[in-house]
């Protein structure tokens, strides 16, 4: 029989300190853009203004960051992002003289006075552009993004055409089925148990938690589950008006017992029920509940989850596939 060292893991002969990188997560996630200049981003109607002259629109995008995700029933910033990605500064210069102007007025002088070289020559562009990200993303009309830092996982598909600040993570393989799995209590569990955190808030980063995670193979009962759970989510946000914070914490409140509440826990139940048998586990129960969550502070850690008996199950089963 395996022993659960204190790092809850399966110790066998082949002793597991941590997880490993999996070859095919490869290219999965991106951290967002940083951005190092506020100069690059715009009011809404500044964007519209600058989209109808010649050319801007190419290097205009809706910025997205983590807050808005977590806080906001529309899921966005309202404001805009010029991104002039890897182009030169003769290129910028040409085609989009007056978002150049822009960001020599604003940005520019931000960036005489930083150390690093690159961004002190290079100062129209983001200090960390991402090409890899925008050439992954760019013949999506989706990606899933990922907050850093949150009480709670909340996978959310935003315009692929999109400013996403760092350090939010983006998955560029948009699926039901990757939703399904991300947002599921299985993910949860595995987050929790690697991921650094911050009081109750845990940190999510596109390497230690998700390129990690091995995936279980795709199955049209989580095609289905994935995509009735996030429409009815999403629905929930707006007929509630609040954010997703919010919404969660009265998922996981035991006295919360409105009937859209007990419906999104059902979904719960049954999206954590399609991930466990696309992994082949018909012995481990989806069956979920009102328990206590490692790594919480006392009186915050009480969650509507899988039991810790079989969280352990599933994450020694988890364990043993990110080795294999």
């Amino acid at each position: 029989d395996g022993r659960i060292s204190s790092f809850l893991q399966l110790e066998t002969e082949h002793k597991i300190d941590s997880p490993h990188e999996l070859i095919e997560n490869d290219g999965l996630a991106f951290s967002g853009h940083y951005l190092m200049g506020q100069g690059f981003v715009v009011s809404e109607g500044e964007a519209l203004r600058l989209c109808r002259l010649r050319g801007n629109a190419d290097v205009i995008f809706p910025l997205i960051r983590g807050d808005d995700i977590n806080n906001t029933v529309a899921q966005t910033s309202g404001n805009y992002a010029i991104n002039f990605s890897m182009r030169s500064l003769e290129e910028c210069q040409r085609n989009y003289p007056e978002c150049l102007e822009i960001v020599r007025a604003t940005v520019k002088p931000e960036r005489d006075l930083v150390k690093r070289k690159a961004n002190k020559e290079r100062w129209w562009r983001y200090a960390e552009a991402r090409p890899g990200l925008e050439s992954a993303a760019r013949h999506l009309d989706q990606v899933i993004v990922l907050p850093f830092t949150a009480k709670y996982i909340f996978p959310t598909f935003v315009s692929a055409r999109s400013v996403f600040a760092h350090p939010i993570v983006v998955v560029v393989r948009p699926s039901p089925e990757v939703y399904a799995c991300l947002q599921s209590s299985v993910h949860e569990l595995w987050v929790w148990q690697f991921c650094s955190t911050s009081l109750d808030l845990l940190r999510y980063t596109a390497t230690t938690v998700l390129s990690t995670f091995p995936f279980p193979s795709a199955t049209n009962d989580l095609k289905r589950v994935g995509a009735e759970y996030y429409s009815y989510r999403q629905q929930l946000i707006r007929d509630r008006r609040v954010g997703l914070t919010e919404i969660y914490n009265l998922f996981h409140a035991e006295s919360e017992v409105s009937q859209d509440i007990l419906q999104l826990r059902s979904l719960h139940q049954q999206l954590n029920a399609a991930v466990i048998a696309a992994y082949g586990w018909p012995d481990v129960s989806a069956s979920m509940g009102f328990f206590a969550a490692e790594r919480l502070p006392k009186g915050k850690n009480v969650r509507f989850t899988l039991s810790g008996a079989i969280r352990r199950e599933l994450l020694q089963r988890l364990l043993v596939l990110n080795l294999q």
